[in-house]
């Protein structure tokens, strides 16, 4: 049994037949490069094996290895036997060949992951085998992406779960051969916020499973689980695919449809990504996640980009949206080893509250409001419309009485702000307020108008009611916010920012240029008239510098340029004459 760092400086290092070398706590084996041959065990539970020169693993042993880091200047480390990875595979030099023997394993505790490598790729050769843990327990939709560079063929898939549809093998075939894997297809969908947007189109037998696409599939469990309508308990699965991964900074293409804004993309790693890292072009201010572990068959939780705290699966996909063409940027560094998957923020952000819907066991849906003096009251670039749930959706109304999942608006004294609840079950609810960080000198207040009760919002609100037959229960007509109090200061900005922008020249006849300092992420630039129409678009991603918005064709009058660096907002006035 080893323990601390045994250092082996080249050549040749061999765990002779019969002999198990077993770690005990973070141990680390560093080989300088040569042969390292196993014919006995090396079981490594919590340490690091480093190849720090150019090394040949090989051997007819049993390995299982917690980290595995290669870092030599020049030459490739190989494997010529089957080895597992439990935690975490970092290339920082040199190349790594994976040979089809390392397997990045996933149980129900973590899944392995490919850190952070060289950015121009090409540090890992040859095929990676990787796994992806679905625990048991439920029968519900799951959205998938893979680490792959080129498309994957169903059969990756339905050898180890049941798919239907059309198509004969390998789906398997059943009295309704319903589909049960889709994908999001934005020439077909529309702005249909139900699970029935006609985007939604089934693989076949013979359908490929391309690059960067997410897949929504439905896990019944194991194979032969839930293919007849008789009650059972899924047991869990674990997915396993082969191929050529994904490296160094990727740039997903995004095509808007003419009749939808939404896009569904899936993560391009093998490895938890930081969604507040990730930048794009023309993709709306939120994301939208499916938790299938929400409600009882799966749910929509939204984020905003740059404020989320959110880290996507390994294995996972999102849904955004889309005003024209664009691209979502994932890069090396946006790869991080936080908790995959974690839903909720646990920390207030400045002027938001968190309003959820629970019971005593379940959590269905979430809001989250948001206070801007730069925001306007109607739907605007930071609000995040709402998706319908298959069991029970919570939202706001905007003041054109659109559903939204995060609704940013101007603070309003005295203002009513409607709440809808779209409900499926009958039962027991409750609303919760975890995070409520109201602006200084304001309350806000919750109102049952069915019950005539009125509660404050504080971070100890919790509110039961019931959803029975009766319509008047739910709907849009029963709760509503009500705001109270002028606010001790200003609101124009959810966080304090450091960015200086100014239009040059203002007023304009032709194009107006807008030079700005200490952005810190992409500039998104929107124009609006007055009746709040967006009118004409921008982008920026460099910390200093200026950009052309496209107003020579705007007609004489004053507009609005609303400037989003990330969760700041900063609005101007624009003359056109």
């Amino acid at each position: 049994m080893l323990c601390g760092t045994y250092t082996h400086a080249q050549n040749v290092f061999t765990i002779a037949s019969g002999t198990n070398v077993v770690t005990n706590g973070a141990v680390n084996i560093v080989y300088g490069g040569g042969t390292m041959t196993n014919n006995g065990t090396y079981n490594d539970a919590s340490g690091t094996l480093v190849f720090t020169g150019a090394t040949t693993y090989a051997g007819s042993g049993n390995t299982s290895i917690n980290n595995l880091t290669v870092n030599h200047a020049s030459g490739t480390s190989v494997f010529n036997v089957a080895v597992p990875v439990t935690n975490t595979v970092t290339v920082s030099n040199g190349t790594l060949n994976a040979n089809s023997n390392i397997t990045l394993k996933s149980t129900a505790s973590a899944t392995a992951r490919i850190a952070a490598g060289a950015t121009g790729g090409g540090y890992i050769t040859g095929t990676v085998n990787t796994e992806r843990y679905i625990p048991g327990g439920r029968r519900a939709f799951r959205f998938l992406g893979h680490p792959f560079t080129t498309a994957q063929s169903m059969s990756v898939l339905t050898d180890d779960i049941d798919i239907t549809g059309s198509g004969g093998s390998p789906f398997t075939t059943t009295g309704s051969n319903n589909p049960s894997a889709f994908y999001f297809n934005v020439a077909t969908g529309d702005n249909t916020t139900t699970g029935n947007n006609p985007g939604w189109t089934a693989y076949t037998a013979s359908s490929t499973w391309a690059q960067y696409q997410a897949m929504r599939v439905l896990v019944r469990g194991a194979k032969g689980e839930g293919l007849t309508s008789g009650a059972y308990t899924p047991s869990a699965v674990t997915i396993d695919m082969s191929g050529t991964v994904n490296q160094g900074n990727q740039t997903i293409s995004l095509t808007k449809g003419s009749g939808t804004s939404f896009v569904l993309v899936g993560n391009p790693f093998q490895s938890q990504v930081n969604m507040d890292a990730v930048s794009g072009t023309n993709i709306g201010s939120s994301f939208y996640i499916w938790n299938a572990n929400q409600g009882t068959r799966g749910a929509y939780t939204s984020y905003t980009f740059g404020s989320s705290s959110f880290n996507l699966p390994s294995g996972g996909a999102f849904v955004t949206t889309l005003s024209a063409n664009g691209s979502v940027l994932i890069e090396e560094a946006d790869k991080t080893s936080g908790t995959p998957g974690t839903m909720l923020k646990t920390t207030a952000t400045a002027n938001q509250v968190e309003l959820k819907l629970e019971d005593s066991t379940i959590f269905w849906d979430r809001l989250l409001l948001n206070f801007d003096d730069n925001a306007m009251a109607t739907v605007d670039f930071p609000d995040a419309t709402k998706l319908y749930n298959p069991d029970m959706t919570f939202y706001t109304l905007s003041k054109d009485d659109s559903m939204l999942s995060i609704d940013t608006r101007p603070y309003v004294a005295s203002e009513v702000i409607k709440l809808g609840l779209y409900a499926g079950i009958r039962k027991d609810f409750k609303f919760t307020a975890p995070n409520v960080n109201m602006p200084a000198g304001t309350k806000l207040y919750f109102t049952d108008k069915l019950l005539s009760k009125t509660i404050e919002v504080t971070p100890a609100f919790e509110y039961w009611f019931t959803v029975d037959t009766s319509n008047a229960s739910w709907g849009n007509n029963r709760f509503e916010l009500n705001t109270q109090g002028v606010p001790t200061n200003g609101i124009a900005n959810i966080n304090t920012s450091k960015l200086k922008a100014k239009l040059v020249p203002n007023p304009a006849t032709d194009n107006v240029t807008l030079y700005y300092e200490g952005a810190g992420k992409e500039l998104n630039i929107i124009v609006t008239n007055m009746m709040g129409v967006k009118v004409a678009t921008a982008k920026a991603d460099n910390t200093n510098g200026n950009v052309t918005i496209p107003t020579a064709q705007l007609a004489n009058g004053i507009y609005n340029v609303t400037i989003y660096n990330g969760s700041e907002v900063m609005t101007q006035k624009l003359i056109k004459q």
